[in-house]
């Protein structure tokens, strides 16, 4: 369900009408459900194009629930690489999260950072990545996939092989 209709749905639960009050109320109570869970995608921080490594990292407050698009994250290493020269990106070990910004009422700001190395070879969504809702990249180019597959766009985003069709 879309976070207008969830709004929507609240308010006629609620019964809350067309006055002032009942409007901000409602207003209040849709903020509240679309700040729920907040698209993390961590961009270029730094890195070294020498030693092929991109260094991405987002912020966060204290009232978000990231949700963490490591699939663009990772389009995102693979094109930093392949602008210094080199062909893919892979992912070192896990995240990691420092607070930025802390309050007596806990961390009101949160980094996240993650290092990838550069590499010569392409090769599949790496199994170190944490996994995300979609957009998996499986392929750059036709020959990253076996024999008789080709390299094809996704619905959601990413790519991935399947089998070729005739001419």
């Amino acid at each position: 369900m879309g976070k207008v209709a969830a709004c929507a749905q609240l308010q006629e639960r609620i019964g809350l009408r067309a006055t002032g009050r009942a409007v901000s109320a409602a207003l209040a109570a849709c903020l509240l459900i679309a700040s729920c869970a907040t698209p993390v995608v961590p961009m270029p921080i730094g890195g070294s194009k020498a030693d092929g490594v991109v260094i991405l990292g987002a912020n966060y407050g204290m009232w978000q629930s990231p949700d963490y698009k490591w699939d663009e994250a990772l389009a995102s290493a693979r094109r930093t690489c392949i602008g210094w020269g080199y062909k893919d990106a892979q992912p070192f070990n896990q995240f990691q999260t420092r607070c930025t910004d802390m309050t007596p009422a806990g961390c009101a700001h949160t980094e996240v950072v993650m290092r990838f190395q550069c590499t010569d070879t392409f090769s599949p969504r790496s199994s170190l990545l944490p996994s995300s809702g979609g957009g998996a990249i499986q392929c750059q180019v036709d020959a990253d996939c076996s024999a008789g597959q080709s390299c094809r766009s996704r619905k959601g985003g990413g790519t991935e092989c399947r089998a070729s069709t005739a001419p």
